[in-house]
C-alpha cells in the first residue's frame, strides 16, 4: 500500500466449484443447460475459483484488500436451482 489510504474492493466475486457445477445447468450462461459454457466465461470462472487468479486481478487493478461476503456469484447464476439452492 503505497498510497495514503488503501484501495479496498467491497464488491468481490468468488466461486465455489461444487455450487457452480450444480447451478450452471440452470443458468442463462448455458441457456438453461442447452449449450456449453462459452470459453471466455469458463476462463473467467476458473480464475474466480483460484486464489492466485483473484490476487493477480487485484494487483492488476491496484487493489490492496478485498472484503468477501457469504453470498457468492454462483447463487446469482443458479436462481433456478430450487431445492438444491434452498438446502445449501
Amino acid at each position: 500500500m503505497d498510497r495514503f489510504a488503501p484501495r479496498i474492493d467491497f464488491h468481490v466475486h468468488f466461486l465455489v466449484r461444487q455450487v457452480l457445477e450444480q447451478c450452471l445447468p440452470h443458468s442463462v450462461a448455458t441457456n438453461r443447460g442447452h449449450h456449453h459454457l462459452p470459453p471466455h466465461l469458463f476462463a473467467l470462472f476458473e480464475k474466480m475459483m483460484s486464489p492466485r487468479g483473484v490476487i493477480e486481478d487485484m494487483d492488476r487493478l491496484h487493489i490492496d484488500m478485498s472484503v468477501i461476503g457469504g453470498g457468492d456469484f454462483a447463487s446469482l447464476l443458479g436462481r433456478a436451482c430450487g431445492r438444491a439452492q434452498a438446502s445449501a
